[in-house]
């Protein structure tokens, strides 16, 4: 037993001791690269999870119109707070412009002669002078000035137009003359159409902007944002007339009118003259819808749309814009209501 004792007292070689120290250096490194492999795909989920997540975010900052709008939205929903502050960042991102474009879109000078004008020191951004043309600035909060002339930024313009006869409802037209042709010159930039469109014989107020959303919003049929027009006719319209325009008139093709107002128009002693508000536009409605009870449309003018009337003093031809008052009640128009619902 003694023997025994002293053999195991006995230290292990010096090689022996070695190839453990190594075993346990190359478990280790597995070890180490397993626990790196594992850590790797977890970072990959993770990466994975936050691209998603920076999509989803964008895709809620691209639905806010407005800093104040991303800023009601995130308060009235349950969005936690980091993505609050993601949404913010974007929608700042989404707002930034590069200078060029920004003044060459307000119509008074091209791209290439803003590259000349920043480039000659003319231009400055907050007091400082711009060095790049394709520098990023913010419509709402900075400053730009040319020459010293501060420039009113505008995202969009939106103008109201008193159509002629003869005039088509387009952006543009190689044989006729159309309604951006008569904007005034001082309001003229890249992207202008006609919000809804007038028949070539139709006068009367047509909203002339660059700003696609809105133009969506007041003619989508789902919107039923009104539209009133004058309309001079061959004979009286009698209350049964005004019945089946608020019942809903069906038009030789077909297709169902939603309901409109109709009433007669004082004030037109040569012929007789109604009042009609629809909350649709389809082609040649008004004149079909009367041709539907036997009555001819002489001639035909609008006269409001969403509750802003067409400038009395604005001539045949003449535009201007519309006033920030004119402008919200627009965007706020409230839908047609009857005094009788469609069956």
């Amino acid at each position: 037993m003694a023997f025994l004792r002293r053999v195991e007292q006995k230290p292990a070689p010096a090689a022996l001791v070695k190839d453990q120290r190594i075993q346990v250096v190359f478990f280790r490194a597995a070890w180490y690269n397993g626990a790196v492999t594992a850590a790797g795909k977890r970072l990959n989920l993770f990466l994975r999870f936050f691209q998603d997540f920076i999509q989803q975010a964008r895709g809620w900052a691209g639905k806010m119109l407005s800093k104040e709008g991303c800023r009601r939205y995130c308060l009235q929903s349950h969005i936690p707070l980091a993505v609050q502050s993601v949404i913010r960042v974007e929608k700042n991102r989404l707002e930034q412009l590069r200078l060029d474009k920004v003044i060459a879109a307000q119509g008074q000078y091209s791209r290439r002669d803003v590259k000349r004008l920043v480039s000659g020191g003319a231009v400055t951004v907050n007091g400082k002078v711009a060095t790049k043309s394709d520098q990023k600035i913010d419509m709402d909060l900075d400053q730009v000035c040319i020459n010293g002339k501060m420039l009113a930024l505008r995202a969009h313009v939106y103008i109201m137009l008193n159509k002629p006869q003869g005039v088509v409802s387009a952006s543009r037209d190689t044989r006729e003359k159309t309604v951006v042709d008569l904007v005034e010159p001082s309001l003229r930039r890249k992207g202008l159409f006609p919000a809804g469109r007038l028949d070539k014989d139709t006068t009367g107020f047509v909203l002339i902007t660059d700003d696609g959303e809105l133009a969506h919003r007041i003619l989508s049929p789902k919107n039923h944002v009104p539209k009133t027009y004058i309309a001079v006719l061959d004979q009286e319209v009698t209350q049964q007339h005004i019945q089946q325009f608020l019942q809903g008139v069906t038009l030789d093709g077909g297709e169902r009118c939603k309901p409109a107002l109709l009433s007669r128009e004082p004030g037109y002693p040569q012929q007789p003259a109604v009042r009609i508000v629809l909350r649709e536009g389809m082609y040649h409605q008004i004149k079909r819808m009367f041709s539907s009870v036997g009555i001819q449309v002489l001639s035909l003018c609008r006269i409001a749309m969403g509750g802003v009337p067409l400038d009395s003093s604005l001539l045949p031809g003449k535009s201007r814009e519309l006033t920030p008052q004119e402008l919200e009640r627009l965007r706020s128009a409230q839908p047609l209501e009857l005094p009788l619902e469609e069956n």
